[in-house]
This record gives structure tokens, C-alpha cells and sequence, in this order.
């Protein structure tokens, strides 16, 4: 046999060329590669075109409840914390004033001398004026517990107030028979109307929230 490497010839049983000392031993034979198994191939899932969008949904027209606007309630804490109780007050001292005749500035004893018929009328006035004083906290709990009459309960308090004023002074009037009407008088009792036609569409864009009985 002849050496692969040289040429040279060797002995058949050598296992290593004498000329060139090359390793005679047969090359093992290549593995075939081993075979992936194949499988067929899957089809991609169709992908489905976006659709337009076709509007924001309507939360109310998907529950069937249209919800209310939200409203400012800074001027109803206003009414059911300060202004119905200092309305309270000044209706209780007012009522002290009109018992003792103290509007009349230390004159009551002569003034009720000379229109005898203005001292029975003062203490009808001062009875009013603690009722009214009394109102005013009845008024103030069902406002604040928002009961469905709270509202008319204190527009009616407006109007009490200022028909009580406007006919207290014209019977004064014609017990003295001089108009008892002032500057003062007339912007307080302009101030009630303007206050009372005020709050009608104030407490109607709320009437929602005053449904206990």
C-alpha cells in the first residue's frame, strides 16, 4: 500500500507512515446531519382592517340616565351659614328695639304721648320681628337638610319681610300723618326684592338637589 499523505510505500499493516509519520488510520466518516423534522407551515390569522372611528359614545344614551350639570353651591353655604343666622340676630335685636321703643332715641315716652296708637303698633312689630327671627332657623334647617320646600320657605321669608316693613310704615304714616318713608327704608326694602328675585333662578338651577320632604 502507498502512504495518502507522501506516496511513499508502506507496509499494509502500518498505522503510521515511516517516511512522513503521518496517522494512516481510516478518517471517520462525516455524520449526516440529522434531519429537523418539518412541519407545514401555519397560516398568518387574517388581521382585520381598523374601522373608522365613529364617534365618542354617549355615556348617558349607553345608561339611559342623563347625568345634571354641576352646579356652584359657594352663595347656598353663604345663606344656610351666615345670612339666615345673622338675619336671626338682627330680627331678635330689632324686636328688643321696637318693645322698648329705643328707635326713638330716648324719646319713646313722649313720642307714644303725642300718637298714642304707635306704641301698640311698635310691640305688633316686635312680635313679628321675633317670629320672623324664629322663621329664619326653620328656614335655615330646611335648606340645609334640602328639603323639596326649603326654597319657597325662603322666598317667602323675603316677601314676609318686606310686605311687614311696607305696611308698618304706612300705618306710621297715617298715625302721624307725615310719611315715615326714608332714603334708607326704601334702598333696604329695593335690596329684598333684588335679593329675592335673584336667588328664584339661583335655588330653579338647582331644584334637583332639594327633593326630601
Amino acid at each position: 500500500m502507498y502512504c495518502r499523505f507522501c506516496g511513499k510505500q508502506i507496509p499494509d499493516q502500518a498505522k503510521f507512515c515511516p517516511e512522513c509519520g503521518a496517522d494512516l488510520a481510516p478518517a471517520p466518516s462525516a455524520a449526516p446531519p440529522e434531519s429537523t423534522p418539518s412541519f407545514p407551515a401555519v397560516p398568518a390569522a387574517p388581521v382585520e382592517p381598523a374601522m373608522p372611528p365613529q364617534g365618542t359614545p354617549d355615556p348617558a344614551a349607553a345608561t339611559g340616565v342623563i347625568e345634571t350639570p354641576r352646579r356652584g353651591m359657594k352663595w347656598f353655604k353663604f345663606i344656610i351659614y351666615f345670612q339666615l343666622w345673622a338675619g336671626m340676630l338682627v330680627n331678635l335685636v330689632t324686636a328688643g328695639k321696637y318693645f322698648t321703643g329705643a328707635y326713638y332715641e330716648g324719646n319713646a315716652e313722649m313720642v307714644y304721648r303725642f300718637f298714642p296708637a304707635l306704641q301698640p303698633l311698635d310691640i305688633v312689630m316686635g312680635v313679628v320681628c321675633l317670629a320672623l327671627a324664629v322663621y329664619a332657623v326653620v328656614v335655615q334647617r330646611a335648606l340645609a337638610k334640602f328639603r323639596a320646600k326649603g326654597p319657597m320657605m325662603y322666598y317667602l321669608m323675603y316677601i314676609v319681610n318686606t310686605a311687614v316693613t311696607v305696611l308698618y310704615l304706612l300705618i306710621g304714616s297715617i298715625i302721624i300723618g307725615q310719611s315715615v318713608f326714608t332714603a334708607e327704608v326704601a334702598g333696604s326694602i329695593i335690596g329684598s326684592l333684588v335679593m329675592l328675585f335673584v336667588n328664584i333662578p339661583y335655588f330653579n338651577n338647582r331644584k334637583h338637589l332639594f327633593v326630601n320632604p
